[in-house]
């Protein structure tokens, strides 16, 4: 049995380090603000929301569900932000998916 317990104040760390900006992140939000989001569709929640320049989107709590079940490390979710940012301008952003060349190299 593997446990896997994410350290999000140190992945935030890195998504600042790499030139992200947080604009809103449910890691710190109030207890209060928390518990008005149990009766939305997990599907309807930002767990963050990141900007590089004009670019703005929030990311789903499915990322962080994968950087754990896939033992993927962060270097990937930022490899992933920066995909999104490299492509340009798009009408919308909402599903996407990242090939990663190395594949070796995404894990911890």
């Amino acid at each position: 049995m593997i446990k896997v317990i994410l350290n999000y104040t140190e992945i935030l760390r890195i998504i600042k380090k790499a030139g992200w900006n947080i604009i809103d992140s449910i890691f710190s939000k109030s207890k209060d603000e928390i518990n008005a989001l149990k009766n939305m569709d997990i599907k309807d929640i930002s767990y963050l929301k990141v900007r590089k320049g004009p670019l703005t989107f929030d990311v789903p709590p499915s990322f962080f569900a994968r950087m754990q079940f896939e033992l993927l490390s962060p270097n990937t979710m930022i490899g992933h932000f920066e995909e999104l940012y490299n492509m340009g301008p798009q009408k919308e952003y909402d599903y996407s998916l990242t090939n990663f060349i190395d594949e070796q190299k995404i894990w911890i």
